[in-house]
This record gives structure tokens, C-alpha cells and sequence, in this order.
């Protein structure tokens, strides 16, 4: 750092919330840039940003964040081909936007050194039972499945982490700050679900409900890219909190 009092930040804009502030002298890991932003590990288990031009960069941006580098991890786009999910009051379809949020996310996860398994990677249909099948012939270190929620209460709102093994309770528990500091959209909490991919899988496993389309507000707020960068960094920094447990 070039400064005394350098922001470090939840996201690339100077509007973003500042995490912590850096003295002058102090060093970070370089994980990617991210236009006139880099992306920084702040400690095992934040990740945050600083502007190009208040940094001097001493080496190359380092590939990946310890701890995640070469894990496998499953990410599952919920819903898929004729399975459109839910259906948004302004006409989005579940299935596209967990697709879009988990591509988003898997980008982000092989840029950190992460071997990203897809379920899907187009607009297909899977079943529940391929899907928990991917995660087990992949050894997954970790399995995550991505969906939008739905209610009749047009008001309904928010966000909600589920598990349902006991063991894998401590991926939920990594979620739940990141998730509810970097999102801006209300958090639901974690509960038990009783989910086929998550009772009959073997591997350390979460399904995520990231948003309710069924409220309008809500439907525009999670398309939104703002909010899809922002889920997926949460998400990412819940991977490091956990694998670096």
C-alpha cells in the first residue's frame, strides 16, 4: 500500500462499503484484477478490493487463495430445459438466472485455482439424482446449488441457506456472513431442508436460495449485475471461510 488509511473494499466502486482500512507499507495477495480494481485476500477468510491507483503491485496477481486451490467443487445450476423452476412477476425464469449466477461463479472459482465442476453449463434438464451423481463420481470438496425462491405473499423476501446432514452444517454457518454483508438483501438464516440434493448426497453440500422472484422489487434487484457479482464474491468468500476452517 502506497498510503496510510488505504479503504479496502466489498466490491469494485467507490461506493462499496469499506472493510477495513491498510496501512502504508502493508501487503496483500493479489488473487485477480478486476478492471481498475484489484482483488485482494485480506485475511483466510475475506476477500476484498482496492483501487489500481492508490497500490503499487510488487508481482504478478497470484493465481488462487491457498486453501481453495485445486478443491473440487460442484456448482449446480438449479432447475434446466423443461424444468423452468419459478417463474418472476416480470417474467424471469428460474432456470436462466441460476444459470447465469452459477456461470458467473464458476469463472470466478477456477480464477482462484478451484477445479469448478458444472451440473450444467446450458439449458438442459438434469434430475436430482444425476445431479447428486456429478458430485459423487467428482469426489466434490463441495457442492453448492443455486436457486431463486417463490411465494404467493408477493412481500416475501430475502435470502436462506439450507442444509440438511448435521455435517454440513459448518458450509451453511461459512455462507451465512459473507452472504449477509456483501448482498444488501435480507437474510432469511440457515435451515434445515429436505432437499434430494442435499439428503442423498455424500459430499459436503448447501443449496442457496439467493432472492424471491415472486417479489417484483426483488426479481429486478437480483438480475441486477450489481447483485450477481456481489452473490457470487459472498459465495466465494464462503468457500475460503470454510476450506479454511
Amino acid at each position: 500500500m502506497l498510503y496510510d488509511n488505504t479503504n479496502i473494499r466489498s466490491a469494485a466502486s467507490t461506493q462499496s462499503s469499506i472493510i477495513t482500512k491498510a496501512k502504508r507499507g502493508d501487503q496483500f495477495a493479489v488473487i485477480r484484477k478486476e478492471g481498475r480494481w484489484y482483488v485482494i485476500q485480506v485475511d483466510a477468510q475475506t476477500i476484498g478490493y482496492v483501487a489500481e491507483w492508490i497500490v503499487q503491485v510488487t508481482k504478478r496477481p497470484a493465481p488462487s487463495q491457498k486453501t481453495i486451490v485445486g478443491k473440487t467443487i460442484v456448482i449446480d445450476a438449479g432447475h434446466g430445459g423443461k424444468d423452468h423452476g419459478t417463474t418472476g412477476v416480470n417474467g424471469t425464469m428460474e432456470k436462466m438466472l441460476t444459470l447465469q449466477t452459477v456461470l458467473l461463479l464458476g469463472e470466478k472459482l477456477k480464477q482462484m485455482g478451484a477445479n469448478v465442476i458444472f451440473t450444467r453449463e446450458d439449458d438442459r434438464f438434469l434430475s436430482l439424482s444425476e445431479r447428486v451423481y456429478i458430485a459423487g463420481k467428482h469426489q466434490a470438496d463441495a457442492f453448492i446449488s443455486i436457486h431463486y425462491d417463490s411465494a404467493l405473499n408477493r412481500t416475501a423476501s430475502g435470502l436462506t441457506i439450507y442444509y440438511y446432514k448435521s455435517i454440513d452444517r459448518s458450509l451453511a454457518n461459512a455462507m451465512f456472513d459473507p452472504l449477509s454483508r456483501l448482498t444488501g438483501i435480507q437474510q432469511r438464516g440457515i435451515r434445515s431442508g429436505n432437499y434430494h440434493v442435499l439428503r442423498e448426497n455424500s459430499r459436503p453440500s448447501v443449496l442457496l436460495e439467493l432472492g424471491y422472484l415472486s417479489n417484483p422489487n426483488e426479481e429486478l434487484f437480483v438480475m441486477s449485475q450489481d447483485y450477481q457479482q456481489a452473490a457470487t464474491e459472498a459465495i466465494c468468500n464462503g468457500l475460503l471461510q470454510y476450506f479454511g476452517k
